[in-house]
């Protein structure tokens, strides 16, 4: 990965708005969950331990704001579709293709999902002919713009894995994470598949599918700041992403949100990492798998 791929997927996000087709599996997709440089010959090497904090001018505090699990979130109501994608992937799960994804990555199988959900109950006759896939295209590695404009990353193999099991397109829908509801009840997408952690609110207003992965809500800093843990962070600047889960995070820590001087919300966390590493502000909260790619994955 290049140096500023940070500030390259930020920008390519304003500039593309493009659909998902199949990957080519030598691309720069096959990143694992490693501290990594990229050789000439485009392999990967110093592959180290996916819970090993990665190393470099940000660090990942230890003490976490929340545990949480990633779904895929339908149309209230579109209960067939729901069902047909849990079906497809336990049915990917069984055959090791999700592990596989899984381990392309993040350098090891770290799927959870499991349901009752049958491929046989599916009636292939009802599906769509595409999959539109609603996502915020700057959230690597679960969904993002890569350097050449495609959309990319672990959530889009799994969807991608899905439409190939039912031999139906997979379309990518950069959206506004603040209008995904809308984006949703419109029918502008079918499906909510980046990152979406489940809640008691979402599973109230969604049709949401089982768990795939876990994951948490953490707090980003500099290597040489004060803050070293949650506490630090009273009379501190935190940003975050608007209408995101580290959000709901910080408020269900009433003692710690109450705490903090100030909070900036902004459009993604990659443009939040930005803004830490300027000195705009001191901390950043954000997802674990977000914030571990990204720092892993500079040079």
């Amino acid at each position: 990965m290049k140096k500023f791929l940070a500030l390259v997927m930020a920008l390519a996000l304003v500039l593309s708005f493009a659909a998902c087709g199949e990957k080519d599996t030598n691309d720069t997709n096959d990143i694992q969950y490693t501290n990594q440089n990229e050789a000439q010959d485009g392999e990967i090497e110093e592959v180290v331990e996916p819970d090993e904090t990665p190393a470099g001018d940000l660090v990942i505090l230890d003490e976490a704001l929340a545990p949480e699990e990633y779904g895929i979130g339908f149309a209230k109501g579109n209960d067939s579709l729901c069902y047909a994608v849990e079906a497809a992937l336990m049915a990917l799960v069984n055959d090791g293709t999700l592990a596989e994804i899984s381990t392309k990555w993040f350098g090891e199988d770290k799927i959870i999902f499991n349901s009752d959900a049958d491929v046989a109950q599916v009636d292939v006759t009802t599906l769509p002919s595409e999959l539109k896939l609603g996502l915020d295209a700057s959230f690597p590695p679960m969904g993002y713009t890569d350097d050449s404009g495609a959309i990319v990353g672990f959530d889009i193999d799994l969807a991608q894995a899905v439409c190939d099991y039912y031999a139906i397109n997979l379309t990518c829908v950069p959206i506004d994470w603040n209008a995904k509801d809308m984006e949703l009840s419109t029918g502008n997408i079918d499906c909510i598949w980046n990152g979406l952690t489940i809640t008691d609110e979402r599973l109230e207003n969604y049709c949401m599918s089982a768990p795939y992965l876990a994951n948490r809500q953490v707090i980003v800093t500099k290597a040489d700041s004060d803050i070293k843990t949650l506490a630090d962070l009273a009379g501190k600047k935190v940003a975050l992403q608007s209408d995101s889960s580290a959000a709901e995070a910080l408020e269900a820590n009433e003692e710690i949100n109450n705490s903090i001087g100030e909070k900036v919300e902004l459009l993604d966390n990659l443009t939040a990492l930005m803004d830490l590493r300027a000195g705009n502000v001191d901390a950043v909260a954000m997802d674990e798998v977000v914030a571990r790619y990204v720092l892993s994955n500079e040079a």
